[in-house]
């Protein structure tokens, strides 16, 4: 592994961490408060880049982020007060960075989307939060083949095809206080969902960089739970009702049976 790959699977994980929507531990530990925070401070300058591995490693990522952003593959943002640097994927990094680490890419993430879609065009009562009704919200469960048990690891493959199109803001999610999540389109995603497919990436994975991943992406979730003292005010959002989706099923009758009990 490269300083290069390693650098952008820190920023992928780092960024991937806070996209996924929370489990029932995270609740417990109120990390639904460092979440909106996260995705807040997402949105606008990235995630802070890591000055893990000591002053010779922290020097080394300071050199090489002008270089990466004149070749596309990050934007570097100053934050007033901030000692460290805060970065973003651009579109051709986060591709780059998902083939090295062996994560399903744009592809994939667009046909999930267009599955995400149609299961929400069919949904008649989903999972409220609040008084509110998140209108089109399909519990995560849906997206499991016939008979497949909703496992972690199961789950988990979900949150990586999901990650894509959550990272770029055509998907949002939230769960209730079980971990169960749910999914909806924003307008943006069902304009995408509704064009051409992109074309399949072409790339390898890299060595180590899957590991280097997966223990940088369950750092983060960890910290979370971990509140910053200028946000003790911020209350983060509020779970979503307990209960799943209810779709029509073909005659258009209501059923509580999730997507893979209907084939």
């Amino acid at each position: 592994m490269n300083q290069t790959d390693e650098l952008l699977t820190l920023l992928l994980a780092l960024g991937d961490a806070v996209h996924v929507g929370l489990r029932a531990n995270d609740w417990r530990d109120h990390a639904n408060v460092g979440r909106r925070v996260a995705l807040r401070d997402f949105g606008t300058v990235g995630t802070q880049v890591p000055n893990a591995g000591g002053p010779a490693a922290s020097v080394a990522r300071q050199r090489l982020l002008p270089v990466l952003q004149q070749r596309g593959l990050l934007r570097v943002h100053r934050r007033q007060g901030a000692k460290e640097p805060y970065a973003r994927l651009t579109a051709d990094g986060d591709a780059h960075a998902r083939q090295i680490c062996a994560l399903p890419g744009l592809a994939a993430s667009h046909a999930w989307l267009v599955e995400l879609c149609d299961l929400s065009a069919r949904a008649v009562k989903t999972m409220a939060c609040d008084g509110l009704d998140f209108k089109g919200a399909v519990d995560e469960r849906n997206f499991l083949p016939s008979g497949e048990a909703p496992t972690g690891r199961a789950l988990a493959t979900i949150e990586e095809f999901a990650l894509p199109a959550l990272v770029r803001g055509w998907a949002e999610c939230n769960s209730d206080l079980t971990g169960l999540v749910a999914y909806w389109p924003t307008a943006a995603g069902r304009e995408v969902a509704a064009g051409p497919a992109p074309p399949d990436e072409d790339g390898a994975e890299a060595p180590g960089c899957r590991a280097l991943y997966e223990g940088t992406f369950a750092r983060r979730r960890a910290s979370l739970a971990t509140t910053d003292p200028n946000e003790r005010r911020e209350i983060g959002p509020l779970p979503l009702a307990a209960g799943g989706t209810t779709f029509r099923d073909s005659l258009g009758k209501p059923t509580t049976a999730v997507r893979g009990d209907q084939r």
